[in-house]
């Protein structure tokens, strides 16, 4: 067996100063929603909720949370991470739905259409490792 440690991705994103970086960016954007993925360790929890409101969702309901939050908060800024994988699939589900019809988006959720959904996309942001990166080296 190898003796390299086994590390994770997702642990090791959320504990780094590019992440802390990221929250501070969202602490300064009033009104946040800091969503989380539900594998974070308590500690990434406690600590991200300390600079901004955070959820846990799990992949099968974080669509729907997220546009419950938009619908319910007028100007939510909402905030996915650590997990930039699932953050990056977030927004271009969103992307996606810009082009479906104002009836198949209210299937998904009754208080939105295109135009919600258009409005939200310049609201919600996810965590992406190397552009927060190069912002920090900038």
């Amino acid at each position: 067996m190898s003796s390299e440690q086994i590390g994770c991705s997702l642990a090791d994103a959320a504990s780094s100063s590019a992440y802390t970086h990221f929250l501070k960016t969202a602490s300064r954007s009033p009104p946040s929603l800091h969503v989380i993925y539900i594998n974070t360790s308590l500690e990434t929890k406690a600590r991200t909720h300390e600079l901004v409101p955070t959820i846990t969702c799990t992949s099968s309901n974080v669509v729907a949370t997220i546009l419950q939050a938009f619908a319910e908060i007028p100007d939510l800024n909402v905030w996915y991470g650590p997990d930039s994988y699932m953050g990056a699939n977030i927004a271009d589900l969103f992307k996606r739905m810009t082009i479906m019809s104002d009836e198949e988006i209210t299937e998904i959720h009754p208080d939105h259409n295109r135009k919600t959904i258009s409005s939200l996309l310049q609201r919600l942001h996810y965590y992406q490792v190397c552009l927060i990166l190069y912002l920090l080296l900038c």
